[in-house]
């Protein structure tokens, strides 16, 4: 029983992993169409090719042991197996991975938000209607929590590479799981039915 949970601790970690990627990628698409700006596709094709091999590259590395989680009696629950050769760095990465694509995402809706506000200002409409309102309200507070997940797992790695008390990282990483979940699985569903009821 405890290795399915493991392995599917693994996999969601994956999961989580690749849609901040997405995310990010999806924002520079939204940014292209907005502005009009005409490239070749094969960037957009480049880029996805590159999320998708660093995808299978961790997915690989998790398979073969140099990754991954163990079974936590203290929390009764999976946390970072930092004994094996590669976690350490890899839960390093993945943190600063995922906070540069969270600050690239809200970048983009940010420079994309600019230009509604300069168009309707152009055609006289003033301010934002409340579906607009809505969508950018949502937008934030989610950014917001992407933004304090990933700054949250960064901290508990920093913690665990400096010589932290391994408990206390090991609460910390699991809190930060926790939070992550919520924000990813909670948190958008909440908002669409708080913003559109």
């Amino acid at each position: 029983m405890l290795g399915i949970t493991v392995f599917l601790v693994n996999v969601s970690e994956l999961c989580f992993f690749g849609l901040a990627v997405f995310d990010a990628i999806l924002a520079l698409n939204r940014t292209k169409v907005m502005f009009d700006v005409n490239y070749p596709a094969i960037f957009d094709y480049i880029l996805q090719l590159s999320v998708w091999l660093l995808a299978i590259t961790t997915a690989v590395i998790s398979i073969f042991g140099l990754t991954g989680f163990q079974f936590s009696d203290d929390f009764l629950s999976v946390v970072p197996d930092f004994s094996l050769p590669w976690e350490a760095t890899y839960e390093a990465f993945s943190a600063k991975y995922g906070i540069v694509c969270t600050l690239v995402a809200l970048l983009c809706y940010i420079v994309i938000i600019l230009k509604i506000l300069y168009d309707k200002s152009q055609t006289r409409h003033g301010g934002l209607n409340i579906l607009e309102k809505n969508i950018l309200i949502f937008a934030f507070i989610k950014f917001i929590g992407d933004l304090v997940c990933a700054l949250s797992v960064q901290l508990a790695t920093l913690a665990q590479n400096n010589g932290g008390d391994e408990s206390l990282v090991q609460k910390f990483g699991l809190a930060s799981g926790y939070l992550y979940m919520v924000v990813v699985l909670c948190l958008p569903p909440v908002l669409f039915l708080a913003l559109n009821k």
